[in-house]
Order: C-alpha cells, then sequence, then structure tokens
C-alpha cells in the first residue's frame, strides 16, 4: 500500500528525477523487513511458549480459588476419563449434574444428582469435592449382559481431580520455543533410527529363514508331490511376508509433526522478506487509487500464502512430504514471483 500510494503521488518519479535509483528506495524498505522479520521470530520463539506457561499458571491459580469455572453450564464438559453434563450453575452451586466415569474395576457408572455445591477439599489440595445432593448411581458391568448396579443416597461427596481441567498437561510443539523443539526432534529421531534398524534386523533373518529353507529342500531326499507342494506354498508364503516387510515404509507422524513445526518457526517469521521483494515492484506498478490497488493485491496475496502454507503442512504431516520444501515453499512461491516483478520492472 505504501510503494503504491508513493508510486500513484509520482513520488517514485520524482525520487528518480533527483537521482536516487529504484535500488536506493528499495533498501530502506528491505531493512524494514528485516526489523519485521526479527521482531516476528522473538515474538513466536520466545513470548509465545513464554506467553503459554504463565497462562496455564494463571489458569491453575484461578481453579484454586475458584474450581466452578472448569465447568460450563448447561453443557457437557468432556475430560480424560470423565464427563460432566452440567445444568444452570450460580456461584459454586450446580444444578441437575450428570456424572460418566468408570471405576477401578473398569465398570461404567453413571450418578445423577439434583445439584452439586463445589468446595476445595481440606484434606487434599489438588482435589475439589462435590457435594451431591439427592443422588441416584448406575454401576453396568460391560463383561457381563443386563448386570447392573443401582442406589440412592441423601447425599455423595464426589472428588474431582483439579488435573483433569489443565489447558494441556504439556505444551505442544507449538507453544516450544526452537530449542525445545530441537531436544525433542533428537529423541524421536533416536527412536524411529531404531525403528529402522528393527526392521533391517527383521528382514535379515527373513532372508536367512528362506535362505535355510531352501538348502534344505536341496538337500533332503526326494519328496513326494504333496509334501513338496506344500513346501512350495510355505516358501512362496515366507517370500510374500519378506517383500512386504522390506518394502514396507516406517513414518513417525510424531516426529514429522515437529519437524514440521521447526522449519515453520523459521519461515513463517521471515515471510516479511519475502513480502517486501514481492510487494515493492507490484507497488510501483499502481497508478491510480495505489493505496486501494495495494489493499486488495495484498489481502489476495495474504490468502494465498496461507492457503499454501495450511496445504504444505498438512501434506508434510499426512504423506512424508520433507518438512523443510512444505514450510518453505509459500515463501520460495512469493519469492519467485517478487524477483519476476522485481526483475522485469528494473528494465523499464
Amino acid at each position: 500500500m505504501s510503494v503504491a500510494r508513493l508510486s500513484s503521488d509520482n513520488e517514485v518519479l520524482a525520487l528518480q528525477a533527483a537521482g536516487v535509483s529504484r535500488k536506493r528506495i528499495f533498501i530502506p524498505l528491505f531493512i524494514l523487513g528485516f526489523i519485521f522479520s526479527l521482531m516476528s521470530f522473538f515474538i513466536n520463539d520466545y513470548l509465545l511458549p513464554h506467553g503459554f506457561i504463565e497462562y496455564k499458571r494463571h489458569y491453575s491459580k484461578m481453579l484454586h480459588s475458584s474450581p466452578q469455572l472448569a465447568l460450563e453450564p448447561f453443557a457437557v464438559n468432556e475430560y480424560e476419563n470423565i464427563n460432566i453434563i452440567t445444568g444452570d450453575i450460580q456461584d459454586n452451586v450446580i444444578y441437575d449434574i450428570v456424572i460418566f466415569d468408570k471405576t477401578e474395576q473398569n465398570k461404567l457408572r453413571i450418578i445423577s444428582a439434583q445439584k452439586g455445591i463445589i468446595e476445595k477439599s481440606k484434606e487434599q489440595e489438588d482435589v475439589i469435592a462435590l457435594i451431591l445432593d439427592n443422588v441416584f448411581s448406575l454401576l453396568i458391568n460391560p463383561m457381563k449382559e443386563n448386570s447392573f448396579e443401582y442406589s440412592y443416597s441423601e447425599t455423595m461427596i464426589y472428588n474431582i481431580l483439579l488435573k483433569i481441567f489443565d489447558v494441556k498437561p504439556n505444551p505442544g510443539p507449538t507453544e516450544m520455543s526452537i530449542f525445545d523443539i530441537w531436544l525433542v526432534i533428537q529423541e524421536k529421531e533416536k527412536g524411529f533410527q531404531e525403528k529402522l534398524r528393527m526392521q533391517r534386523i527383521k528382514v535379515h533373518e527373513m532372508r536367512y529363514t528362506m535362505a535355510m529353507e531352501i538348502r534344505m529342500l536341496k538337500e533332503s531326499p526326494i519328496f513326494s508331490a504333496q509334501s513338496i507342494n506344500q513346501k512350495r506354498s510355505n516358501l512362496e508364503s515366507l517370500y510374500d511376508n519378506y517383500i512386504q516387510e522390506k518394502t514396507k515404509k516406517i513414518f513417525d507422524r510424531s516426529l514429522q509433526k515437529y519437524l514440521l513445526e521447526f522449519h515453520k518457526k523459521f519461515a513463517f517469521p521471515f515471510a516479511c522478506i519475502f513480502f517486501i521483494i514481492f510487494a515493492f515492484p507490484i507497488g510501483l506498478m499502481a497508478r491510480r487509487s495505489g493505496r486501494i490497488v495495494g489493499f486488495g493485491i495484498g489481502v489476495i496475496v495474504s490468502f494465498l500464502y496461507w492457503g499454501l502454507l495450511l496445504v504444505g503442512h498438512e501434506i508434510g504431516y499426512r504423506h512424508e512430504y520433507p518438512p523443510f520444501i512444505a514450510m518453505w515453499l509459500p515463501n520460495l512461491v512469493v519469492l519467485f514471483f517478487g524477483l519476476f516483478f522485481l526483475i522485469l520492472r528494473m528494465r523499464k
């Protein structure tokens, strides 16, 4: 938008008439893009991980002081091993509660209550207690058909661990710094190489087994037709299993996910530089309504860039596409068209 406005107002023409070349006009913009890239890199690699840690700490502190914040009214609250259906919630009182969980014997349990009061446990710091009134409890044994137990009670104390309400027990690759991602990649790479080594050993053992079978056939006396057919069938089965194991591709999606995020941590911030290279020659082409044209082109290019970035991430994650190419391809596309229009404009 800025370059298009300068061009439409003939400011670029005035600068050139004063002896300022397009290259000298481009240099400050390039430096500005580089500064934006560094700022974006700092936000993405430092502020985002620290922000996640602080958010988790404050959220945990809020839950300890007001546990009812973890439950939404008139909703199905799904957690790791428990589902809680709630009605209206007023202060620390929950109405029309239904709880689905499992006992230590892996039996399905359904608990319904007219209302429940949330209190912090006096005995355990990381536990909240639901004091339920007018309780109906149903216990179902999945191993025995038509087998269940039920009970009624005026009051029940149901304890819930606060940790099940955590946003995430551990940060994902998006919330981690580049250094932390790299450490995780090294560990996962060791596990991946171990899987490849075990595959090679298994293929070698299968090849050795086939060789021994063939050797025994050669050294053994003449077999009957039925025995020969059976041996042939066994060898064909061994060979099919051997080919299947040898050609099987081992793919670690978890490792691929971290590799994609590692390259994205660099590619996304430094896209600012590539956009500057693209924006400068496109902006110079504007003659009238510079800001409107610049804004329209910026929206379209940003939309296409995000589309390429999302498609690259999905292809890289699901189809073993190289992470570097998947994450840097949008930048390379912008760079290609930027250099093309830059060279075209410089020749005029």
